[in-house]
């Protein structure tokens, strides 16, 4: 086993899981694998729409250390039927260059409903190579944080948050929107809806502030967005 660690590494300072195959006086890499597991998950009568989502962030020392998602009948530390191990088949896809900053992830797990299963995070690194990898906010949750829906990257809206986010003032800024009316969500991280309110849009660029909304301390995903287009960005409201 590996290291791992919870204290105050998660989201906002909250506490989460830490993986490093990087310790020792002094420091130095090892080869170690670390797991995070869930335990037994019996899907067997599920027949609604499974979804694990987390957020993930990556300190780079030197590659090729890497997290994997498993998803296994048995102990996924001497695991014998493998439904899924990779990086990819995860939105966004996380590797070796995961961000620096929160990224959160999502995997789509219905295909397994009806069976019983363990789902678990494995960090390897090796005695030359090694990350330190930070993992927070693990929930299966019934639908996706946003529409299931496949968009062209012409369709995507570029939204970025504009300094730091306070309970009544979000400032956010749209890039190449296309004029017209859109809408304003500010959801946390199960993915409930905390506000909500209309934009009109007159030029391709500018700013807006989501105010008087009263939202708590931690992690939330803005999306702005229309029947044609929408964009994303995550803020951390102090």
């Amino acid at each position: 086993m590996g290291h791992g660690t919870g204290d105050t590494h998660g989201t906002g300072a909250t506490p989460g899981m830490e993986c490093t195959g990087i310790y020792g006086t002094p420091l130095a890499f090892h080869l170690d694998t670390s797991y995070l597991m869930t335990s037994k998950l019996d899907m067997t009568s599920k027949t609604s729409p499974t979804y694990i989502r987390f957020d993930v962030k990556n300190t780079i020392i030197t590659l090729p250390s890497k997290l994997s998602l498993i998803v296994t009948t048995d102990s996924p530390m001497t695991p014998t039927t493998v439904y899924y191990d990779t990086t990819g088949g995860v939105t966004p896809v996380f590797g070796n260059q995961d961000a620096s900053g929160w990224v959160t992830h999502e995997a789509n797990l219905s295909g397994f409903n009806g069976s019983v299963y363990y789902v678990a995070f494995r960090y390897t690194s090796t005695e030359s190579s090694g990350s330190i990898w930070y993992l927070d906010n693990v929930n299966l949750e019934s639908a996706p944080i946003l529409e299931a829906k496949t968009v062209e990257a012409a369709d995507l809206l570029p939204i970025t948050i504009v300094g730091g986010g306070s309970a009544n003032a979000i400032t956010i800024a749209y890039h190449h929107a296309e004029t017209g009316n859109y809408n304003l969500q500010v959801y946390d991280m199960v993915g409930k809806v905390l506000h909500e309110e209309p934009l009109k849009v007159n030029n391709h660029a500018g700013t807006h502030v989501i105010s008087g909304a009263n939202i708590p301390r931690g992690m939330y995903v803005v999306k702005m967005g229309n029947d044609k287009n929408y964009g994303v960005a995550r803020v951390f409201v102090q």
